[in-house]
């Protein structure tokens, strides 16, 4: 599609960073305005960040917003670094994807070259709740293998007999 076709667009964009030193480079802005000035359709309506872990433990204050906001019709499409980004949580991250899709909004996620509305999502997060479980699974095996390891054979067999 030429970009002189395309109808404008209200842009956010949403990342989750690891740390307070992370969100204060201000590299994310400057990420945006990078993307606004190669896409002139776009104008660049906000950008969203929540710092901490993946874990899933602590509430993502800003993807909240990002939901409110996009239910009050505040912008059309969301840039994302990857779907790891947006959630790590396979649930959460369809939920997100689900609702916004309902909304009319459209998530791009860079890394992956894929949108919301292109076909290749409902194999991305197949793939992505794939990959969840291969990690839980994983974390599992290695749990599992600390306590093979940190058992003695040959003290229980002394303290045994």
């Amino acid at each position: 599609m030429e970009k002189q076709n395309m109808q404008p667009r209200k842009v956010v964009g949403y990342f989750r960073v690891g740390n307070e030193s992370q969100l204060d480079s201000g590299w994310q802005q400057a990420h945006m305005e990078h993307i606004r000035e190669s896409h002139p359709e776009y104008t660049l309506v906000g950008t969203y960040c929540d710092v901490g872990s993946s874990s899933g433990k602590i509430p993502k204050v800003a993807l909240m917003k990002l939901m409110a906001d996009a239910a009050d019709g505040k912008f059309d499409l969301v840039i994302t670094p990857s779907m790891s980004r947006l959630s790590r949580n396979p649930e959460v991250f369809m939920d997100c994807v689900r609702n916004l899709k309902q909304l009319g909004v459209e998530i791009y996620f860079e890394n992956e070259m894929c949108s919301s509305k292109s076909i290749e999502l409902d194999r991305m997060i197949s793939i992505h709740r794939h990959m969840e479980k291969m990690l839980l699974d994983n974390q599992q095996e290695d749990a599992d293998d600390i306590d093979i390891e940190d058992s003695d054979p040959v003290s229980e067999m002394q303290m045994g007999g």
